[in-house]
């Protein structure tokens, strides 16, 4: 079996619907009236200026944290808690140190009530699909950063999520590393046509992955556009360079720069 095939086995995928979510912190509010939807299959980035409220979205949508009002669904069901039909990837790998790669996977698969062989067996397939299965038997020290943000990955698709959640997770890597995980992570996600939401601050890596875009204006965090981006599929580095790309780039960074200017002009004032 390719991995190919055991990327397709495995997808599974789920919408997000998100109908006026705000969230305050002791009178103030941090979202106000956020509302969007995410299709089955769909890559969805979030960007928007510092402070705008891009975690505490994602985090609702896991079930983290709970909107103040409003309300998620994800696959028509409504958003509580955490369950493993979301997982999330953040910036820290958080790997566990004793641990190897292989048992680093297959820990959510123990805990969701596999024994260790079959949890093994399983996540074996999964060092296939991130391309490091020469490296099972490692301990996460003797790892680069961009492999243990691949085991991270990895770790994450194990429990076959409808719903893939990643809070800048490339944003702790130096800028070759990150292009490779861009490019990684491109290959995945058309073998799975997996859901992804991805926060990030850098409009070049939103415009190169997603297939729309949900900016969010200053404090409160609201949204101002989804950017459809049309561009071909499947993508890698050299869509950069292309006019497209950097039309896209700049129309997304005029409505970032724009509240920047608006919440500086607030803070003076």
């Amino acid at each position: 079996m390719t991995s190919t095939d055991i990327a397709r086995e495995g997808a599974v995928t789920g919408s997000i619907d998100a109908k006026c979510v705000t969230k305050s912190y002791n009178g103030r509010i941090a979202l106000d009236s956020i509302s969007f939807r995410v299709e089955p299959g769909q890559f969805y980035a979030v960007v928007g200026p510092s402070g705008c409220g891009k975690t505490t979205l994602l985090k609702i949508v896991h079930g983290l944290v709970r909107a103040s009002s409003g309300e998620v669904h994800v696959n028509g069901l409504p958003v509580a808690e955490p369950c493993r039909s979301r997982a999330v990837v953040f910036q820290g790998d958080s790997l566990m140190p004793w641990r190897s790669v292989l048992d680093n996977i297959g820990f959510g698969l123990e805990m969701g009530g596999l024994k260790r062989e079959q949890a093994r067996a399983k996540a074996r397939r999964y060092l296939e699909l991130v391309e490091l299965e020469d490296v099972a038997h490692y301990q996460p020290h003797q790892l680069s950063g961009g492999m243990r943000q691949r085991v991270n990955l990895a770790r994450a698709l194990a429990v076959e999520p409808e719903v893939l959640l990643m809070d800048e997770p490339f944003a702790a890597l130096d800028a070759q590393t990150r292009e490779v995980m861009q490019e990684e992570l491109l290959r995945i996600w058309h073998q799975r046509s997996q859901t992804v939401m991805f926060v990030t601050h850098q409009i070049d890596e939103a415009v190169l992955l997603a297939d729309r875009i949900l900016v969010l204006g200053s404090r409160p965090g609201r949204v101002i556009r989804v950017v459809d981006v049309d561009l071909p599929r499947p993508r890698d580095l050299h869509m950069k360079r292309s006019a497209a790309f950097g039309e896209l780039v700049e129309q997304v960074w005029s409505l970032i720069s724009g509240e920047a200017q608006k919440e500086s002009r607030r803070v003076q004032s």
